[in-house]
């Protein structure tokens, strides 16, 4: 069947979710170091500092926050071999080293939770029969698991990724048929950690098995429940094949059934879906999803006829980006204290030391409260594990004098950061100030998609209707909602104060916080164009004015930040008026 063409039959997550006895998910990050590149340099921290050694280049004045973390870990080569070394195998399964490839994949979509397996293409890249797209269904999580023989209630969170992008040979089906070529690829979030005989990528094979092969299955046991290992599989010639399954192309198939089983009882509970099947010591095929399971025979895609297909859209999925590419316009901004970093809001670059957020909520006795911290250049969530980059901040001001978030008034404060980042283009920049002429009909919004910066399209909802959900609301508002998403996802849980809404490739709102919030209403958001003047005008004043924690609360400046903040005004008042 050719690529793209629709497919009918039960659907396929009511079969993965079936076989699920015990809860795979566990929602952790874990960063990655070699994620974070700036300025094309990968930064290395020093552990007893907040300070940080560039890899290629010269200082740069800026830093690398750091908390204590446990250093990174796999499963050791001596760990699964003790675990192999107590499992019992038995005629039909024994415990096999060839778990290396391996990785248990699940998914939850909100209301159910799905498991398959795959196998280790690259440090980034995941080969099995199928995985759904969930890139445009913001409330669906998928992960994988690897290094793992057996798998437990709580994965080490070393192992675990999480990912969200996949491309399927057969595009936006549900439900293969068993006979269709069924191959994926799943695109992971963070890099596994390959470490050589524990964890490897498996080969793509220069040649194709026949029926005098010797060939096993390795997945999920049966009777050696919730381990990995070996089942052993004869293949059947492609006429008995083709006899049984007409519509099977043969040619791309590769039919197995259990050694010494070639009775018509069922297979199904054999093998798994995404299993590899491995001949004469090379990769054959991945184990077919069957939806009718009244035969003994399995049918795997030969992944030797597929190889072209393979490599091609692994090169595709490998260069696509699963963060939002607009993450490069927005900064976390926070707090440090004890150790325990706390998140306030989003906020936009609209100069090198001025950010834009929603309202900066007032926090008496500051000083005593820790540092806060402006965290940029990174698409990832930030917790006490991250390796990021940021400035820390003192001065703000907001437009409205209340102490919280008003939540029928416009939100909007300007950050001013007690020194400048260091901008580039691909990984942190100026995003500008509208000036008209905006199309409001295909907007995006961003949010964190449990551990990365992800968008999601939304609609705006028509000026009339929004005064009659909210008739409270200030007038130059815009109000929106989600657009093509999943039923019981909304915007109360996952939208933060300060992330910006972006029309057409240009910045639009500033989404407020709704507090309390009630979901089925509309989320309001200032119009930053409507409150362009302010902006412009508020951060003259701002940046020339004394030293302040906010606009009611100040300290002098010294003649050295007097003259810094001067040239820094006009400086970025350039930048917000080009």
């Amino acid at each position: 069947m050719e690529e793209g063409t629709e497919s009918s039959g039960e659907d396929i997550t009511t079969s993965l979710k079936s076989s699920l006895n015990k809860p795979f998910f566990v929602s952790v990050f874990s960063p990655d170091p070699q994620n974070l590149k700036f300025l094309n340099v990968s930064f290395a921290t020093i552990a007893t500092s907040k300070t940080f050694v560039p890899a290629k280049t010269a200082s740069v004045p800026a830093t690398v926050f750091r908390l204590a973390r446990s250093p990174y870990v796999t499963a050791s080569a001596l760990s699964r071999s003790k675990i192999r070394a107590k499992i019992e195998g038995n005629e039909l399964e024994q415990p096999t080293d060839l778990d290396k490839w391996i990785v248990w994949i699940g998914w939850d979509d909100g209301r159910h939770r799905y498991q398959t397996h795959g196998v280790i293409l690259a440090e980034k890249i995941i080969l099995t029969s199928y995985a759904p797209d969930l890139m445009n269904a913001p409330k669906s999580l998928g992960n994988i698991v690897y290094g793992e023989t057996q798998m437990p209630d709580i994965f080490r969170k070393e192992n675990l990724i999480h990912w969200s992008k996949s491309i399927n040979y057969i595009a936006g089906v549900l439900s293969p048929k068993a006979t269709d070529i069924q191959l994926a690829l799943i695109k992971l979030n963070e890099r596994i950690e390959l470490k050589s005989p524990d964890v490897e990528a498996i080969k793509l094979p220069d040649k194709q098995p026949d029926e005098n092969s010797d060939c096993v299955v390795i997945g999920k046991g049966i009777i050696l429940r919730d381990y990995i290992v070996k089942i052993k599989a004869t293949i059947v010639h492609k006429s008995i094949c083709k006899e049984k399954f007409p519509e099977l192309d043969e040619n791309n198939s590769l039919c197995i059934v259990t050694q010494g089983d070639m009775t018509d009882g069922p297979h199904c509970r054999h093998y798994q879906i995404g299993s590899p099947l491995i001949c004469d010591g090379l990769f054959a095929g991945l184990v077919n999803w069957q939806p009718r399971c009244a035969s003994n025979i399995t049918i795997c895609t030969n992944v030797c006829t597929q190889q072209q297909w393979i490599m091609r859209r692994a090169k595709i999925i490998n260069e696509f980006s699963s963060y939002s590419p607009n993450a490069k316009y927005v900064v976390w901004y926070g707090g440090l204290r004890s150790g325990m970093i706390k998140q306030n809001g989003f906020g936009i670059i609209i100069t090198k030391n001025i950010i834009l957020t929603h309202h900066v909520e007032y926090v008496k006795d500051a000083e005593n409260h820790g540092v806060r911290l402006a965290v940029y250049g990174y698409p990832y969530i930030v917790n006490d594990k991250s390796n990021v980059v940021f400035v820390e901040w003192t001065n703000y001001t907001n437009y409205s004098n209340n102490l919280q978030p008003p939540r029928y008034e416009p939100q909007l404060g300007l950050i001013q950061l007690n020194e400048d980042m260091h901008l580039h283009d691909d990984f942190a920049t100026i995003i500008p100030l509208p000036v008209g002429g905006r199309d409001l009909r295909k907007c995006v919004v961003l949010f964190y998609k449990y551990d990365m910066i992800y968008e999601a399209p939304v609609k705006v909802i028509p000026r009339k209707e929004c005064e009659r959900m909210l008739p409270e609301l200030y007038e130059d508002s815009i109000c929106i909602n989600w657009k093509n998403v999943n039923k019981g996802f909304n915007h109360c849980k996952n939208l933060i104060g300060g992330a910006p809404l972006i029309c057409g490739d240009e910045l639009a709102g500033i989404v407020s916080e709704q507090r309390p919030c009630d979901y089925v209403k509309p989320r309001p958001c200032v119009d930053v164009l409507k409150f362009r003047k302010w902006i412009l005008n508020d951060y003259k004043r701002t940046t020339s004015a004394v030293c302040g924690t906010q606009q009611h609360h100040h300290k002098q400046c010294s003649n050295g930040d007097k003259k810094r903040k001067a040239n820094t005004t006009t400086a970025g008042y350039a930048d917000l008026t080009s």
